[in-house]
């Protein structure tokens, strides 16, 4: 891990719009007051006070104009250990605030603050991450997943899972959303992606075989999207 960017938003000006961009880095940020406004890869995104915000290398990014607020962004490279949902409701607690007041004293103390700050975030993300895991999800969430879990390998859409669940396709996703930070859609995705890894590494399967596994009709989609979310081919992922 290697942090090249540390910045703590002080109320000192109303944030600016960032204009879409696909970003080379990692980038958390925490808000402590206020709220801020993200769109990633084309969802909307209201970071409120408490809230945290995760955006992967290779997002398309962009903020919109917010109100004042007190945040803290750190940009980094290299992948981390471990997975944090976008939108992280509620991830600032004591233990989180300790640590962002430890980067404030070592970014004003010492020049070369950027080897210290790396330590100081991977636990950051450990906290997060264990917050994350240990949360006791809404019911209706986990019955969501469990349908994705068992039908991913097949063509589902989003009128299956809402009748699974017993509520709209709309409200699924929208709650699925809020409570989350990624839509539905994304989030089978992401669980295909996810079993497309372990079966590449595996090796039993060949390229496209792994794609019908997981629920991909159309190899080149496949490989185009797995390249997406993983910046390499599913052959170049075999081999590495």
């Amino acid at each position: 891990m290697k942090t090249y960017y540390y910045r703590h938003n002080k109320f000192i000006k109303r944030p600016n719009e960032i204009p879409a961009k696909r970003i080379k880095f990692n980038e958390l940020t925490l808000v402590l007051k206020g709220s801020l406004e993200y769109e990633v890869d084309g969802q909307t995104f209201f970071v409120d006070a408490g809230d945290c915000i995760f955006i992967k290398e290779n997002s398309l990014r962009k903020r919109n104009l917010s109100q004042i607020s007190d945040y803290v962004s750190f940009n980094f490279y290299e992948d981390i250990v471990g997975e944090l949902p976008t939108l992280i409701k509620g991830g600032v607690n004591s233990d989180v605030t300790h640590l962002i007041a430890v980067c404030d004293n070592v970014v004003a103390k010492y020049a070369e603050w950027s080897s210290i700050i790396d330590g100081v975030l991977l636990t950051l993300i450990n906290l997060l991450q264990a917050r994350v895991a240990n949360r006791e999800e809404h019911p209706v969430i986990v019955k969501i997943k469990r349908f994705v879990r068992a039908n991913f390998s097949q063509k589902i859409s989003l009128k299956d899972i809402a009748d699974d669940v017993g509520y709209s396709p709309n409200y699924c996703d929208t709650f699925f959303r809020e409570h989350t930070g990624e839509s539905l859609i994304d989030y089978v995705i992401n669980r295909r992606i996810d079993e497309a890894k372990l079966l590449l590494v595996e090796g039993a399967l060949s390229l496209k075989d792994v794609a019908f596994a997981v629920g991909f009709e159309d190899y080149n989609y496949f490989s185009r999207l797995f390249k997406k979310k993983t910046k390499y081919t599913p052959s170049e992922y075999k081999k590495k």
